[in-house]
């Protein structure tokens, strides 16, 4: 019975003390789970800055971005107003010239721009096409205008420039040359919006060929291109560079081909002419024999005439009489012939 009256008193004694155990040993797993969850955020955290992903743009495919902005908004942002600022008032759509997309991108070292930054970055790397009008003149391009009415009313200024006030034109003017507008695509840079401008650059005569200097990036093909020539243009141009390399800093001509437009214009042209002077002969007794005498007086007569003045551009090239009418017949010279005799050596005059 002492024995387990004991046993059981200890019972009752270790209950609290088990208790203790229990709770010291929940208070020190809460503290370490607690640490590991503070070292798995800290850990997500430090991943997490340096996984921090932008929005880079890339032309053409580029292995590196030309910039990084905050996001895919930020990036269509600078796409937009790209093409806004570049288009202008020019009507119709407007497209990049180069192959664009924007892509995430971890930003790490790179520096994050705004949409102000960002434009000014991408906008010297591309071109901007819009839809326009170009008049072509044997199947080189001459001047890109706007629009098919805008392409029409340079055309019809290019003519008007060689008829003045008065002139009396004879059928229809016509260009000598294939002269055709065709609808397409130009940069932005290509497009004349003045017609005055457009005028002068079909009427001027051809122009001389331009230094160009060689920059990174470029090759034969894409200088051509970039100045509206042929390759075989280039290569006339640049005795020696076909088959070589070109490099940064190297000097080229370059020139677009004339595309001058020759306008024919024929004229109606009324004038008067003034004829030679009859000459009317007069057999005279009074006068002798072997002599003559001019009657004074007499008057050109005068004729009007009318010709078709036949232009190319402002040089005269041929003249045509078509019909004339004297309005003035005049009156002629009169000459005396002497038939009298003469009067004897030493006889008195009969003055």
């Amino acid at each position: 019975m002492r024995t387990d009256n004991s046993t059981s008193s200890g019972g009752r004694a270790a209950s609290p003390l088990v208790r203790l155990e229990r709770a010291v040993s929940f208070y020190r797993n809460l503290s370490l789970a607690l640490a590991v969850i503070t070292i798995v955020l800290l850990a997500v955290l430090i991943i997490g800055r340096g996984q921090r992903f932008g929005r880079a743009i890339r032309i053409d495919d580029e292995p590196k971005p030309i910039c990084l902005v905050n996001d895919e908004r930020a990036a269509e942002l600078v796409h937009d107003r790209l093409l806004s600022e570049a288009r202008g008032d020019l009507p119709g759509d407007a497209n990049i010239e180069e192959h664009w997309e924007d892509v995430s991108w971890p930003v790490e070292d790179n520096q994050v721009l705004s949409v102000a930054q960002a434009l000014e970055a991408v906008t010297p790397r591309v071109h901007v096409v819009v839809e326009a009008a170009i008049i072509e003149v044997d199947g080189v391009r001459g001047v890109v205008m706007p629009s098919q009415q805008a392409a029409e009313d340079v055309l019809d200024a290019v003519k008007a420039q060689y008829v003045k006030e008065g002139d009396t034109i004879v059928g229809q003017q016509v260009f000598l040359e294939d002269v055709k507008i065709s609808p397409g695509q130009a940069r932005v840079g290509d497009v004349t919006r003045e017609i005055g401008e457009a005028v002068k650059k079909l009427s001027q005569a051809k122009r001389e060929a331009q230094s160009y200097t060689v920059k990174t990036g470029d090759f034969p093909e894409k200088i051509a291109s970039d100045h509206h020539m042929q390759i075989a243009d280039l290569w006339d141009l640049n005795p020696g560079l076909r088959g070589r390399t070109i490099h940064p800093g190297e000097k080229l001509k370059v020139s677009a081909p004339h595309a001058g437009i020759t306008v024919k214009t024929v004229k109606e042209v009324t004038r008067e002419v003034t004829l030679d002077v009859e000459v009317e002969q007069i057999k005279s007794a009074s006068v002798p024999r072997g002599e003559t005498r001019v009657v004074p007086g007499g008057a050109p007569p005068r004729k009007l005439l009318r010709e078709q003045h036949t232009y190319h551009n402002d040089k005269l090239v041929e003249k045509k009489v078509t019909s004339g009418q004297i309005i003035d017949p005049g009156t002629p010279r009169r000459i005396l012939v002497g038939t009298g005799e003469r009067p004897a050596a030493g006889a008195p005059s009969q003055e």
